[in-house]
């Protein structure tokens, strides 16, 4: 039954109850309780992803009836207006936020078309809920380990992957197609897992005389590595300066 104003200066919990929820219709409530003094609080109630949003507009009789039904009517159409899919949501923010000023865009465009765009993609914005991105995460998370780059300035590729998720939220966040990011609580290690323990092998002295004597192809490379203690990926993408 719709709400009037004579219904509302007199609606009441039930006995025994110190508050109730009366609905108004297109997503409207209004919360009644009671104490020293009784109010009225209108809200905005929806289920996205699975969850329940609940949006305070305000108090009547502060915010009449017919005011709330009003802001009650612009949420409903802002929530069906602005969701685009995940894929049109990652295209405009490549094009505004990535590619104008990242040095290598392709690191980030390689998440996405690998990972975030066959999870996701066809996937309203507004439907991407906080259990769905963990459970999904970690298949995306265990894809991009296994790649041949599985690191990238020195993170593990979950990790960078994360990180790439949370920022596209977030802008998703920002130009108002989510009200918070549902990726805001995930870390690397809930979703794929501790990091691989630290390695505690060593070479013994044959194999450090192996590695300054040898005379294959990487041998230069191999003893380059034993005197810096850089990684491969390291040297092969390190510059030198000056002469020796």
């Amino acid at each position: 039954m719709a709400l009037t104003d004579t219904r509302l200066r007199t609606l009441k919990p039930p006995k025994g109850k110190a508050e109730c929820l009366v609905a108004d219709g297109n997503g409207l409530y209004v919360r009644i309780r009671t104490g020293k003094d009784t109010s009225r609080t209108w809200q905005f109630r929806r289920k996205a992803a699975g969850r329940l949003a609940i949006t305070t507009l305000g108090t009547y009789p502060e915010l009449s009836l017919l005011e709330a039904r009003r802001q009650a009517i612009d949420l409903a159409q802002k929530r069906q207006v602005h969701s685009p899919t995940l894929a049109e949501a990652v295209d405009r923010w490549l094009l505004e936020q990535v590619d104008p000023v990242h040095k290598k865009p392709e690191f980030i465009h390689g998440y996405v078309n690998r990972a975030i765009l066959p999870a996701f993609g066809d996937r309203r914005v507004r439907d991407i809920g906080r259990r769905k991105s963990r459970t999904r995460f970690g298949s995306m998370a265990k894809g991009v380990k296994s790649a041949a780059n599985a690191r990238q300035g020195g993170k593990t590729a979950a990790g960078a992957l994360l990180n790439v998720y949370k920022v596209l939220l977030k802008y998703c966040v920002t130009v108002g197609w989510l009200e918070a990011s549902p990726a805001e609580q995930l870390t690397a290690k809930a979703v794929a897992g501790p990091a691989p323990a630290a390695r505690s092998r060593v070479l013994s002295d044959d194999e450090i005389r192996f590695v300054m004597t040898t005379d294959v192809t990487p041998g230069p490379v191999m003893r380059f590595l034993l005197a810096t203690g850089l990684r491969i990926g390291e040297a092969y993408s390190g510059h030198r300066e000056g002469q020796f």
